[in-house]
């Protein structure tokens, strides 16, 4: 039961953010899908899912109570983590909480306590109180959160002045690292963490003498870089006329190279002229070997840059399959390489599809999502809306 201390009154709020950060470091560069209604916030790639799931509503406590044991409310904050993937793999995560902009109360007034699964987490027992038989007070940590003995059990409150910067989320403070094991569940392999989250004043707090009200107010957040996991992508260079879709593995018969310079090599045994091609596919593959992105590359060349005046040698990336979003981008990426600054007659733009050629290269993107490269002679490497991916000779769609 909370308490009203005269017209004194202290706002403690605990708001769970509508949004998930999930650090896929290693894992891929697409594939994301994010959700946030509902209070079901997600991020997943087609190997790995998380979610964070919270209340509805926001947990406010008003006239609070200095007290030593916050865990007495019933007044709390509700979450939990979520994972999804396709084998029994263990998650690292963190959990942390940002402070609002406008707090009053000075966070080392205010005492954080922690239950997962409906147990306390380590580091966030209650302390007892030092004046009773139980216990006797020691002197402060380095850290400055007071510690009590009960035989030899330490007892620890954390204050949230006292919690440590996350390096993987600026300007947050972590609660704790942990980690979730994913067990079978019918073909995928799940698991989830329940959270309970609870502030309270510091026993010490002296209420304000003038009746004011001071408030302290934190978003929760919960991280992950699932790149820890150990999943990394492997990435594939590939010329070859059977058609190949994202999810899908590559086809029986189709090679995957480690190299833009041995994928162009295979140019020699589809067209048997003897002749290499500055262009070609590059797929991004998951743990499980499926395509999760398809790009066509392209190369131009010295010798092309020196006979096409504003065209910049290198290798460039035109993303396929991606509707729209990346449009923008691969238009950007096409007048670089073919130097559209200086010489734009080279180039047509129709508003949705743009389109370069000189002589042995061209390349087209369309905001539908398809890409593709192709030279004089019509053999070409292109990604089409769906994502379905070939080289062969043809007409450009």
């Amino acid at each position: 039961m909370l308490e009203k201390i005269k017209s004194n009154q202290i706002l403690l709020t605990t708001l769970g953010i509508f949004v998930l950060i999930i650090l896929v470091v290693g894992i891929t560069y697409a594939g994301f899908s994010k959700t946030s209604s509902g209070g079901n916030n997600s991020i997943s790639s087609g190997t790995i899912s998380m979610s964070f799931q919270e209340p509805s509503n926001n947990v406010v406590i008003t006239n609070a109570m200095p007290t030593s044991n916050g865990y007495s409310s019933a007044t709390h904050f509700d979450f939990s983590v979520s994972a999804t993937a396709k084998s029994a793999i263990t998650i690292p995560y963190e959990i942390s909480i940002t402070e609002k902009s406008g707090n009053t109360l000075d966070p080392c007034n205010v005492r954080i306590g922690l239950k997962k699964n409906g147990a306390i987490v380590s580091g966030f027992e209650v302390a007892f109180d030092p004046s009773s038989n139980n216990g006797t007070k020691a002197t402060l940590l380095s850290n400055n959160m007071t510690q009590f003995f009960v035989g030899s059990k330490p007892n620890i409150r954390k204050r949230a002045c006292d919690l440590e910067s996350s390096s993987i989320r600026n300007g947050s403070k972590v609660l704790i690292h942990d980690s979730i094991t994913l067990t079978q569940s019918g073909s995928n392999y799940t698991a989830t963490d329940n959270y309970q989250l609870f502030l309270w004043l510091d026993e010490s707090y002296e209420m304000p003498s003038d009746g004011s009200t001071e408030s302290y107010s934190i978003s929760v957040n919960v991280n992950s870089n699932i790149g820890a996991v150990g999943i990394t992508p492997t990435e594939v260079y590939v010329v070859s006329g059977t058609t190949m879709h994202i999810g899908s593995t590559l086809p029986n018969g189709v090679n995957g190279r480690s190299t833009p310079e041995l994928a162009m090599q295979d140019w020699l045994d589809i067209t048997y002229d003897q002749e290499t091609r500055p262009f070609y596919l590059r797929h991004v593959l998951n743990s499980f070997n499926e395509i999760e992105e398809s790009y066509v590359e392209f190369v131009v060349t010295e010798d092309m840059a020196n006979a096409n005046s504003g065209m910049v040698a290198g290798t460039y990336s035109l993303r396929g399959g991606d509707s729209g979003a990346s449009y923008a981008t691969n238009v950007d990426t096409i007048k670089a390489a073919f130097g559209y600054s200086t010489n734009s007659s080279r180039c047509t733009d129709n508003g949705t599809n743009f389109s370069c050629s000189v002589s042995g290269l061209s390349a087209d993107a369309y905001d539908s999502g398809y890409v593709s490269a192709y030279g004089t002679d019509r053999y070409n490497c292109s990604v089409d809306v769906g994502g379905s991916s070939s080289c062969d000779r043809g007409g450009v769609v």
